[in-house]
């Protein structure tokens, strides 16, 4: 289903957050298609996921690049909510990225 869904899209999107719990395996497949893909690998709080979308989308409005916008997110979240901070992961091409 991810395929139908996205292989449309492959050039027209950059970036995918997927702000659920668990949803690393998807983030993986989306990611296949010339697509930055936040996820997470476990469970993470409703309070965290807000707090790291809200640095991501904060970022990004400020005209930041995806790195430097996803480094603003992983601040907030590690200040205030730092247990969270690992379970993120950024995806592209199928490969877990290190940011």
């Amino acid at each position: 289903m991810l395929q139908r869904l996205f292989k449309p899209l492959k050039g027209k999107i950059d970036l995918v957050l997927l702000n659920a719990c668990y949803s690393s395996t998807q983030a993986i497949e989306i990611s296949k298609f010339d697509t930055y893909v936040v996820g997470y690998n476990l469970p993470i709080g409703d309070a965290a996921a807000i707090q790291f979308a809200q640095g991501l989308y904060s970022g990004l409005g400020e005209g930041k690049a995806l790195d430097q916008a996803f480094n603003d997110a992983m601040i907030v979240l590690m200040t205030q909510s730092p247990a969270y901070a690992p379970m993120v992961e950024v995806w592209k091409d199928g490969e877990k990225l290190d940011w």
